[in-house]
């Protein structure tokens, strides 16, 4: 397992490069791996969508803008996902705030040009709305958006798809006053059905939740409810339609779980993974095994990734690894994404895991 260093902040600028949503990496055909985020600026426009890719395995990395921050009164463009098509076209997604209109917008390369490509917009009652995208694409090339909506106080988890071209609406899947849905994953399985987990606040429980989609959205089953404070790390489908799910729960203490639900049956029983982590990241090996990469931020003050798998009836532990010199902190709530992908999950031909994390610029 390595890291690797896409970009690093610009000199006297303190803010973090974001990754943002789920996927924040990928790889095309031929092997080339992309990765969008976005990044602070010290001139105008400081808001800025970033793409990068490598054609040498993540060893060196071209970096180009893809997005900046409109001078139109807009405040903020974050929060990118990446995903690629069957014919390597490439998408990447983020949202947009101008006062309280928010925007999905997306960039399209086809193999010559970007092409830039308005989603939806929609007027937010919470002026500190983010959407949280999370984009997937199915078996037949159309690319899937989930994300939320805040209107009149109420939240919406939203779905909108491209199949040719951007719907012109978006469908609400679950609307609540106190959805909190700011956790999201998506994932495809091997028929080309999509699935969703998502958080939701009941009441003092914290309960995440999963739904299915072919042509409507099934209603929504529990995976795991509690009261304390659940977070989704990773969520993936492997080619068998076996879905493997990653969390933290913080009772008693910070421990990171893993669940899976078997094709044609429920979710099983939660298996600790560790017992001092916040991030775990998930892929599938070559041979569909599931393999995770972990992050500890507090060993000895020193941060940590490890790789842990799962053997069937047990996770091995990893052996930490220190990241490189130059890295000064992690950012614990989004340091480690849905990474190691070939097409859109799987680790690569020889199963070499490769990983970005977020860092701060080291004075």
């Amino acid at each position: 397992m390595r890291s690797v260093q896409v970009d690093i902040s610009d000199p006297g600028v303190t803010q973090t490069l974001m990754s943002g949503s789920r996927p924040s990496i990928c790889r095309e055909s031929d092997g080339t791996l992309h990765c969008t985020y976005f990044k602070w600026f010290d001139t105008a426009p400081i808001w800025r969508i970033m793409h990068g890719y490598s054609s040498d395995n993540g060893d060196t990395w071209t970096i180009e803008e893809v997005a900046t921050l409109p001078a139109d009164g807009s405040a903020w463009i974050m929060d990118p996902s990446i995903c690629i098509d069957s014919s390597d076209n490439i998408y990447i997604i983020w949202e947009r705030r101008n006062g309280t209109t928010r925007y999905l917008e997306c960039v399209r390369w086809n193999g010559i040009s970007w092409t830039d490509e308005a989603i939806i917009s929609w007027t937010s009652s919470d002026s500190n709305e983010r959407a949280y995208n999370n984009a997937a694409v199915d078996d037949l090339d159309t690319i899937h958006v989930v994300f939320k909506v805040t209107v009149g106080g109420t939240e919406s988890l939203c779905h909108i798809k491209r199949n040719g071209a951007w719907d012109g609406s978006y469908t609400i899947i679950v609307s609540d006053s106190s959805l909190r849905a700011d956790f999201i994953a998506l994932a495809v399985d091997g028929t080309g059905d999509l699935h969703l987990v998502y958080r939701q606040v009941v009441g003092s429980d914290y309960i995440l939740y999963h739904r299915t989609y072919t042509t409507i959205w099934s209603s929504a089953t529990e995976v795991v409810s509690s009261t304390s404070l659940i977070v989704i790390s990773d969520f993936v489908a492997d080619s068998s339609d076996n879905l493997h799910l990653v969390y933290w729960l913080a009772s008693p203490t910070l421990r990171s779980y893993y669940k899976t639900k078997p094709s044609g049956s429920s979710w099983g029983s939660p298996e600790l993974i560790v017992d001092e982590n916040l991030s775990t990241i998930l892929a599938l090996d070559t041979s569909q095994v599931i393999k995770a990469a972990n992050y500890n931020g507090s060993v000895s003050g020193t941060n940590k990734v490890r790789m842990l798998k799962d053997a069937g009836t047990y996770w091995l532990p990893g052996i930490p690894q220190s990241m490189a010199a130059d890295v000064d902190a992690l950012s614990r709530w989004s340091s480690l994404h849905h990474l190691f992908p070939t097409g859109n999950q799987g680790l690569t031909a020889t199963d070499e895991a490769i990983f970005v994390a977020n860092v701060y610029a080291k004075p």
